[in-house]
């Protein structure tokens, strides 16, 4: 594997910023996993859920520098990005990189190819898709803290769909269910 850390931080923000949400979803991916061993006895490895949590925290640590393109925090998302590849390849799953988060992203990209709605980078929506599960969690724990926080998180993203004109190509009935779903979660707690 090559990549270059200097042709890399030339890369488009939007892409750098899309390597960063796919990294922070491996916090979900990795205690769904946990979960689902204790739950349904399936396959978890410390070592391999270890190295993913020292990945994503030293990137989360970098994090702040990502959007001046900081060669060490640009390195740390390409290496966190590689290894969870290798990690996956470690466990022979796909567990320690994907959870819930990516069956939204999943679902948004084959809505996209049918032209139902717009689609944007699989990280991008792979962070958004982690800020709605994050959501989920928190109502299921009734923790208002992570809801209020998840709320405001989902209704900035909103935002910048409409303020880069994205939100006017998102099919009228989608709009009105991404409009309402946060306020029923709210309701039903």
């Amino acid at each position: 594997i090559v990549a270059d850390v200097d042709v890399l931080r030339q890369a488009p923000l939007k892409m750098l910023q899309a390597g960063l949400g796919d990294m922070l979803a491996k916090y979900i991916s990795v205690c769904e996993w946990r979960i689902s061993n204790i739950i349904n006895g399936e396959y978890y490895c410390d070592e391999v859920a270890a190295l993913m949590r020292r990945c994503v925290r030293r990137i989360v640590e970098a994090a702040p520098q990502l959007t001046q393109r900081s060669p060490q925090a640009v390195m740390q998302v390409m290496e966190g990005l590689i290894v969870s590849g290798i990690a996956m390849s470690y466990a022979e799953v796909s567990r320690p990189a994907s959870g819930l988060e990516h069956y939204f992203s999943h679902i948004w990209e084959m809505h996209s190819l049918m032209g139902r709605c717009p689609n944007d980078l699989h990280g991008i929506q792979v962070g958004v898709g982690t800020v709605l599960t994050l959501r989920m969690y928190g109502w299921l724990r009734n923790d208002f803290a992570i809801i209020l926080g998840q709320f405001l998180s989902y209704y900035i993203y909103l935002w910048n769909l409409k303020a880069n004109g994205l939100w006017r190509k998102v099919h009228p009935a989608f709009r009105l269910l991404l409009l309402l779903s946060p306020p029923a979660a709210a309701a039903a707690v």
